[in-house]
């Protein structure tokens, strides 16, 4: 059983790293809670692989026993209604379900200054100025419209001379 503070020693940024996340990923309506998303999302970012399965405590007892479907597909089990007050879940009898593992980071094609950025809309973003360790900057086409900061795991795909964002190019903004 791992915890969010074993977890640190590894990588001990972790936390800020989901709560981040987290608070993206609820802004954008889409599930806070997803394990897998997170996993993805933290390797992308060149971050230690989590593992398949979340720490014990990345929800409360309360959420697991509200929500056993959760709790079946990340731990492999229904939660335990006896001993709730230990606040450990029972042992999963069988493993986590088998999850397409993220392709690593090096072997993913990256943006280079100069590549066209545009939106899951295809409507142009900008280009890229620069590229940094966890993000690279955008170089707006309007003299009114600052640069902006996008994160890396917010790149969908690159192919070729372009990089596609996983949001509309009107929510480029909110990427920043």
């Amino acid at each position: 059983m791992t915890t969010f503070a074993e977890l640190t020693a590894e990588n001990p940024n972790i936390r800020v790293q989901y709560d981040e996340w987290r608070a993206l990923r609820a802004q954008n309506n889409e599930d806070p809670l997803d394990w897998g998303a997170f996993r993805g999302h933290a390797m992308a970012i060149g971050a230690p692989d989590p593992g398949a399965r979340p720490p014990d405590d990345f929800v409360g007892e309360d959420y697991k026993a509200a929500n056993p479907a959760w709790t079946q597909r990340w731990y492999g089990t229904a939660p335990s209604t006896t001993g709730m007050a230990g606040g450990m879940a029972s042992a999963p009898s069988a493993p986590p379900p088998s999850m397409p593992q993220p392709e690593p980071v090096a072997a993913r094609p990256m943006p280079q200054a100069g590549m066209e950025v545009v939106g899951n809309d295809a409507k142009n973003v900008g280009k890229v100025k620069q590229v940094r360790e966890t993000d690279f900057v955008v170089d707006r086409p309007m003299l009114l419209q600052r640069d902006i900061n996008v994160p890396l795991s917010a790149v969908q795909s690159v192919e070729g001379n372009r990089v596609m964002l996983n949001v509309p190019a009107d929510r480029a903004d909110d990427l920043a």
